[in-house]
């Protein structure tokens, strides 16, 4: 392996849009280097699911696991070879950390990205307006399912519409601002 992993960000997404896992996060980041058992009795899981739950959030580059004997214990930790990771963990440590937070916002902002095609289309918006014609066109999928996704990414205000013209939109939450940079290409330098 050439040092560098590269988990998509889409799939990333798709990990962390399940309210069980944001609560798991979300005990992590209370009490740090849990084991399994312990994650699955705070968040009323069962052994088996709080496993799986854990496995898929370092798979990731979220946790870290440390082994002792037959004990997995597991921290919110980003994997430094996971370049996504340690943004997201950021943004993610102050979005779920209080039990005030509010876990259903966080869920609604990762689910615009759940989905290749929908960074597809934000990724041809950053690069300027479009009608969904085009947007279907230069994306490689019918104006239908162009016309899904964006509705989506509208509802999660990644995206609005003028006159029939699709432009990308910043958000305003943080966690949003975040996906929105790395989806976000490098600027190239001038030739």
């Amino acid at each position: 392996m050439s040092g560098e992993l590269k988990p998509t960000l889409w799939r990333t997404c798709r990990a962390l849009a399940n309210r069980r896992r944001l609560g798991i996060l979300r005990h992590l980041l209370a009490h740090p280097d849990s084991s399994v058992s312990e994650v699955a009795a705070a968040c009323r899981l069962r052994l088996p699911a709080a496993s799986q739950y854990l496995r898929a959030l370092n798979a990731r580059g979220l946790l870290a696991a440390s082994r002792s004997g037959p004990t997995v214990r597991y921290r919110v930790e980003p994997d430094p070879l996971v370049p996504i990771a340690r943004p997201l963990t950021d943004v993610l440590r102050s979005a779920i950390a209080g039990t005030g937070s509010d876990l259903r916002a966080v869920f609604r902002t990762l689910t615009a990205f759940t989905h290749p095609r929908r960074l597809s289309l934000v990724s041809e918006l950053q690069k300027g307006p479009a009608t969904r014609p085009q947007l279907a066109s230069r994306c490689g999928m019918s104006q239908e399912a162009a016309g899904r996704h964006l509705r989506k990414l509208r509802d999660r205000r990644f995206v609005q519409c003028c006159g029939g013209r699709y432009a990308a939109k910043r958000p305003r939450t943080r966690l949003g601002r975040v996906l929105w940079d790395i989806l976000r290409p490098p600027a190239q330098p001038n030739a």
